[in-house]
């Protein structure tokens, strides 16, 4: 960032599309100065489906478009008496093309052989963001490897009970740490017996098409596996700690008993049980929780990239894109 190549890639750009909120790229204006062009469209891709209020971190007037996934997201952005300064003018429910290439290798016949485990971060174990030195991205707090959080989440992964689970339906555990904290969790800190899979550098549909049930917390990939028809079971352990639906201190809608798509348990025995639960049930899932999913995804059947460009079209200026 701040390099010639990137000022002339600005400087020529009509939209900024990226997948996380208030991204350094914003400030293009006021780190090129007068060489900036008055005004450059922002696209919020997103990073996953939103179930926190992170309305504070959404400035008024910065945002021409937002992408969104289901019906329940979509309204919670736009719908009256909401904190967001969105409006149906900006916001677009088109889905995410992450989930058409997740779609693409089920559909090819990937094998689903783990029970994922793949917990949310927390923001009390990475360092701040200090992107006036050049660090945009989140590190891990040196001591996030011995903090309850990941003692909590090593003892889950070594638990008898989630073993013998997947044991008896011929299934590994595999264990898909976030990128915020995955430099302490790694190869040493995982309990023999568990597959690490890398936190980045492999695409994340490939790794959630091996989930036959997928084990989080929060993290918003248990609405990509939701979207294949996969069970969830949420592991709250933490959940007065963390803040049930609530990002640095305002509350969400999306309440996980209500609205997500399994089970919410808090230890080791809750976790073995709904998971043998899940895995027992057969393909699919069970009963209130595939009508969630079918609620959550009604366009699941086409694909959403379609959607995104043409919510762009819509959006943009009228030489911004060559007419479809």
């Amino acid at each position: 960032m701040g390099s010639g190549a990137w000022e002339l890639l600005v400087v020529n750009a009509t939209w900024v599309l990226v997948s996380v909120r208030e991204p350094d790229l914003v400030r293009a204006p006021e780190i090129m100065g007068h060489t900036m062009r008055p005004r450059l469209q922002l696209g919020l891709l997103g990073d996953g489906v939103t179930v926190d209020d992170g309305s504070r971190q959404l400035r008024p007037g910065t945002v021409d478009l937002f992408l969104t996934t289901t019906p329940a997201e979509t309204a919670a952005f736009i719908a009256d008496g909401t904190p967001f300064t969105l409006t149906a003018k900006e916001v677009a429910r088109t889905g995410m093309p992450r989930f058409d290439r997740l779609r693409t290798i089920v559909d090819a016949g990937a094998i689903p052989d783990l029970v994922l485990v793949a917990p949310d971060t927390r923001d009390w174990l990475t360092l701040p963001l200090d992107p006036e030195h050049g660090r945009i991205d989140r590190l891990a707090r040196p001591a996030a490897g011995t903090s309850d959080y990941a003692t909590r989440w090593r003892s889950l992964l070594a638990s008898p009970g989630l073993a013998a689970a997947a044991d008896r339906a011929g299934l590994r555990i595999g264990f898909l740490p976030h990128p915020d904290v995955a430099s302490v969790l790694d190869a040493r800190w995982v309990p023999d017996g568990v597959e690490l899979l890398p936190a980045v550098g492999e695409p994340l549909p490939a790794q959630l098409a091996r989930a036959a049930v997928l084990v989080t917390d929060y993290r918003p990939i248990a609405f990509d596996v939701a979207s294949i028809d996969r069970p969830v079971v949420y592991c709250q352990f933490d959940a007065v700690e963390r803040g049930i639906g609530d990002l640095r201190g305002r509350a969400a809608t999306y309440d996980y008993t209500r609205d997500g798509f399994g089970p919410v348990v808090a230890d080791a025995d809750g976790l073995a049980t709904a998971v043998a639960d899940a895995l027992a049930h057969g393909p699919g899932v069970a009963s209130p929780y595939a009508e969630r999913s079918a609620a959550a995804f009604p366009d699941r059947g086409t694909p959403a990239w379609p959607r995104v460009v043409e919510a762009i079209r819509e959006r943009g200026s009228r030489w911004d894109l060559p007419p479809a």
